[in-house]
């Protein structure tokens, strides 16, 4: 297929097919990522938020859960033999939950996760995403009512909702006691469909509708829901009814006979119906799964394909381009020729618009809403207010006021009614405060209480159990044009970070002969889109050929964890460069560094944290904390830092022997360099020097404060990367001896506030420094971080915050729509005929153009140094100036 789409232009790329026939374990991977039920021993607990507080349920309904409601789930257990309680906590979010019984939710798990000393794993959960471990802690009684609890604000007009007209339709998914649970559906025969099973409770008799494409496993899984469903609304019976043979009472609570999805009439039988995104945001169309998919899942501003087995639909959004639409009519052609799908040559594609959904098509969406996308659609809160205000001012209007009687009287008010601006809408201002700050009558909420000695306890992000000593089997494989290809030995644990890899891991545990696996897929910053994507894919290729034994890690740089770094002895290194993308229509090439020189940054003093990661090639990039290891021509070079300790040393001596590749290694010390080190960087200049801290911390810690839950908060990132640096929060660098507040861009005054506070107090709870008064507080802002900062994070590149920076895509297509028009000119005039055509100019080498004194000053160099910069370096100046 890719074969096939090589010579495209860039924006008609196609997204690969065979991607897509890879099956939907992996949502099964995925989702065990929580104890699962086998030797496991727990209990449960719910709480439901109601008027801002949690208010415990009975234990006979635990499971029954309202759409309009949010709950905390808190699940203890046991894996014997050991009887330590371990916690999982989640927080339920029915759609229809109000933002402050949402935010609530997410505030009382936090409180529980603290009283519990932080040791549960929190789980936010959406009605309709609930993973497979969530349903199964309910065994098969979980239940969706419709209705809820009012908000707990008082200044908003909901009531508590809640089914009472003595009918109640329930949609019943699943087979066993791990995926089984029941839905409120709208009361008509539309809501069936005969795949699946029906309970309709109405009078005092609950009716189990057993449809024909249902089988003996879902009809035992109904009955369990039926008989909760009994007992919940006071029913006296259940009665068993078979699709088509059903007594005239059933319709009649159904409000009539009606059409609905008859029988599956695929010549096949699937097993989970698949749900696909088509999206072209990135430039290109791009198609991907997603798992265990819900309504709110289908994304109006683009394109989905349902695969059920008896046909494939295409749902366009009503946002969707044009060239999404003909692209994806085109993924969907193919993906029904392929034989590989399993469905006949002559499945029927159907095209649905958005908002006109039939019910063949929305019988595979549980508790499928009609008014879904126009209640979900964003609104404008100031707009809101006004438009609220008007129709007060309105109403207001049409009240007959009280009127005044004595002449004095009415020329009082009629001087009053001149000064109003009747036509200006009035907006209470503590309600506006509520809508938008989520805040109850004007009043700020209670900042979040925060243990700051407990902020001293050195968290890991990995576990310290580690699975094995890292001596086991490693494979490795490089992404290179689709294709995965084999690594040579002598080179593992070198990484480009323009590529892709998969790492095979293969071990035994103790006392065992049964092999177990670990596929990590490693990707680089600089890998392309493409490379990413095959990484994944063949991931999951691996994983079935293994017999889905394995367990998969994707693992970004920088965010290497502990075990994978292990298996490399101490030997990682991070190079630049990489092959060039797959794609033969991009303009990239094999990027190597290719003028000699290359600089590494090694941090870490044993193998199991140990890596060198190339850096820039100049003088900025040093910093005395740590060892570097400068490549040349001829010689390597172990720069030694004033504040690196001897394991450090020897650490960064094993990076230096393999880059060195044979080359004698000599070692130098901070403030002894030879003039050769620094023309090798480009001369001699200003680099973070020196530790000051009053106490040896071992490794620096990095915090994000933020109030994005409702209060503030502090939380540890662990291990940390620049790509951690969240622009619109402000984060605690503590490196030992000073406290660096980072302020991004997007933070707001109260965290900005709140965070130099913290800081001082975060100082003040800290049980090793001595000299507290003599801790500093050094304040810096996104995108002017001084070199003393910017330092704790290797490869620190000053631009990534821009590549990164959200754009919208609609205000880059006006963008582009405008600069376009204004690109627009009129003819040019015919030149005389005795004056020399003007040259054409290459776009690819635009600098050709320049004369020699404009190449001088637009590069800061002459023609002949330029030509004799590596490839990539000429790239990377062009970029510089804008002539790229």
């Amino acid at each position: 297929f890719l074969q096939r789409h090589q010579s495209i232009n860039m924006a008609e790329v196609e997204p690969d097919i065979n991607a897509l026939k890879i099956s939907a374990k992996a949502a099964a991977a995925q989702d065990d990522n929580t104890p699962a039920n086998a030797g496991e021993v727990g209990s449960v607990e719910v709480w439901r938020i109601e008027d801002f507080e949690k208010v415990p349920l009975p234990p006979d309904e635990c499971g029954q859960f309202y759409d309009g409601d949010s709950y905390v789930i808190l699940y203890t257990y046991t894996k014997p033999p050991s009887t330590t309680k371990e916690y999982i906590i989640y927080f339920w979010q029915g759609n229809y939950s109000s933002q402050d019984e949402e935010g609530a939710s997410a505030l009382h798990a936090t409180e529980l996760d603290e009283k519990l000393g932080g040791t549960p794993v929190q789980v936010r959960v959406t009605q309709g995403k609930e993973p497979r471990h969530f349903r199964a802690i309910f065994h098969g009684s979980m239940v969706i009512h419709a209705g809820g609890k009012a908000s707990g604000f008082k200044n908003v007009d909901d009531v508590d909702e809640e089914d009472t007209d003595g009918i109640a339709l329930y949609h019943v998914y699943g087979t066993n006691s791990e995926n089984t649970y029941g839905i409120h559906a709208e009361e008509k025969a539309a809501s069936l469909t005969s795949r699946d099973c029906f309970c309709l409770a109405y009078g005092k008799t609950v009716y189990l509708w057993i449809g024909k494409g249902s089988n003996d496993a879902e009809e035992i899984a109904a009955s369990k829901i039926a008989e909760i469903l009994k007992k919940k609304l006071y029913c006296r019976k259940i009665q068993k009814v078979k699709e088509g043979k059903e007594p005239a009472r059933f319709w009649k609570g159904l409000g009539g006979k009606g059409d609905y999805p008859k029988e599956r009439h695929s010549q096949y039988e699937l097993a989970h119906p698949r749900l696909f995104h088509c999206s072209n945001f990135t430039g290109f169309l791009q198609v991907e799964e997603i798992l265990d998919f819900a309504q709110s899942d289908l994304n109006d501003d683009d394109v989905m394909i349902l695969d059920a087995g008896v046909a494939l639909y295409l749902w366009i959004g009503t946002g969707a381009n044009e060239q999404e639409k003909s692209k994806a009519e085109e993924t969907a052609k193919e993906y029904v020729a392929d034989a590989d799908t399993k469905l006949t040559k002559k499945a029927s594609i159907v095209t649905i618009q958005s908002g006109k959904e039939p019910a063949c098509f929305t019988q595979y969406f549980a508790g499928w809403e009609d008014d879904f996308f126009e209640r979900n659609k964003w609104v404008d809160p100031v707009a809101k207010m006004e438009e609220e205000a008007k129709a007060a001012a309105a109403e207001a209007k049409d009240d007959l006021p009280l009127e005044p009687t004595t002449a004095y009287a009415k020329e009082v008010f009629a001087e009053k009614d001149k000064a109003i601006d009747h036509d200006k809408p009035v907006i209470n201002p503590e309600a506006y405060y509520d809508l938008t700050h989520g805040k109850d009558d004007g009043k700020p909420k209670k900042s979040h209480e925060i243990d700051y000695a407990a902020l001293h306890e050195k968290k890991v992000a990995e576990t310290e159990d580690l699975v094995d000593d890292g001596n086991g089997k490693v494979e490795i494989w490089r992404i290179e044009d689709f294709q995965k290809v084999p690594v040579p030995k002598e080179t593992y644990g070198q990484f480009y970070d323009g590529d892709s890899y998969i790492v095979l891991y293969t071990y035994t545990e103790p006392n065992s002969t049964t092999e177990k696996y670990i596929i990590y897929f490693w990707q680089g910053n600089h890998s392309s889109q493409d490379e990413k994507g095959a990484s994944a894919i063949f991931t999951a290729v691996a994983d079935e050929e293994l017999g889905g034994l394995p367990v998969q890690v994707r693992v970004t740089q920088g965010k290497e964890p502990r075990h994978f770094r292990k298996i490399f002895k101490g030997a990682m290194i991070i190079r630049y460069g990489g092959v060039a993308s797959g794609f033969n229509n991009t303009d990239e090439v094999d990027t190597v560094d290719t003028d000699h020189v290359e600089l590494y940054h090694v941090y870490g003093k044993s193998d199991d944290v140990t890596m060198g990661v190339y850096v820039e090639e100049k003088a900025a990039s040093l910093t005395s904390r740590d060892c570097f290891v400068l490549l040349c021509k001829r010689r390597t070079t172990l720069w030694v830092g004033s504040g690196s300790s001897e394991d450090e040393v020897a650490a960064a001596a094993k990076i230096a022997a393999i880059v060195s590749n044979g080359k004698m290694v000599s070692k130098v010390r901070e403030g002894k360099e030879p003039a050769s080190f620094w023309k090798a960087l480009g001369g001699k200049g200003e680099y973070a020097k020196g530790r000051q801290a009053t106490f040896a911390l071992e490794d620096p810690r990095l915090f994000k404060c933020s109030d994005a839950i409702g209060a503030f908060s502090i939380s540890e990132i662990t291990p940390f990367a620049q790509e951690d640096l969240d622009d619109d929060d402000v984060m605690m660098l503590d490196t030992g001896g000073n406290v660096f507040v980072w302020v991004g861009k997007g933070a707001n005054q109260d965290e900005r506030d709140k965070s130099m506070d913290s800081a001082a107090k975060y100082i003040d709870a800290s049980p090793h420094r001595k000299n507290k008064d003599k801790s500093i507080i050094v304040q810096c802002f996104s995108g002017e971080e001084p070199s003393v900062f910017t330092q704790f994070f290797p490869g620190w590149d000053p631009t990534l915050l821009e590549k990164t920076k959200f754009v919208d895509p609609y205000q880059k297509k006006l963008q582009a729509e405008k600069e376009a028009a204004e690109a627009v000119e009129p003819p040019a005039e015919p030149e005389p005929a005795d004056q020399p055509k003007s040259l054409e100019i290459d776009p690819a080498h635009k600098e050709l153009a320049l004369s020699d004194s404009e190449f001088q000053e637009t590069f800061k160099m002459t023609k002949d140094e330029f030509s004799k910069l590596p490839k990539w370096k000429q790239i990377q100046k062009k970029k510089e100036v804008g002539l790229f």
